[in-house]
């Protein structure tokens, strides 16, 4: 949507505006949280050796 189209909604219609924007931002909160799942596992899995190697260097330097 752009702000010419917003505009328009809300002159026109404020209750058709509004629920549009509601299910807009219902869909795109639905969508974070069905993406950031697998995103947040993957990462999780690939930065882990990363990490340990990075924590066990730094146990060398400190002893």
């Amino acid at each position: 949507l752009t702000m010419s189209q917003l505009r328009r909604l809300f002159a026109h219609d404020w209750g058709s505006a509004l629920a549009l924007l509601w299910r807009a931002g219902a869909g795109a909160v639905l969508l974070w949280a069905l993406v950031s799942v697998p995103v947040g596992l993957v990462l999780y899995f690939a930065l882990k050796p990363l990490f340990r190697r990075l924590l066990a260097r730094r146990v060398v330097v400190t002893e």
